[in-house]
């Protein structure tokens, strides 16, 4: 991350944690295997969706959907044994 880009999303997305989004959008990159022309623009959007108010912008409720338990339950399961939290 440049300091053009810290200062670009102090202005526009000053509430958003801008390590943890960046390190969210590199596992997310990397996962899928994307290529992108622009990454800087890619991290501009990533930063702007992760500002907006409402479920993409906040942080998720303590107790998952109900439909979502048991993939919850095996991603705590996997997260324990490779010794991360839940």
């Amino acid at each position: 991350m440049t300091s053009a880009m810290r200062t670009r999303a102090a202005e526009h997305a000053s509430q958003v944690d801008l390590d943890h989004e960046t390190l969210k959008l590199v596992a997310w990159a990397r996962a899928k295997g994307e290529c992108r022309s622009d990454w800087v623009e890619t991290w501009k959007l990533w930063m702007l969706n992760a500002a907006k108010p409402g479920p993409r912008g906040q942080r998720r409720a303590a107790s998952p959907p109900e439909r979502h338990t048991g993939i919850r339950r095996w991603l705590d399961q996997k997260r324990g044994q490779l010794g991360e939290s839940p």
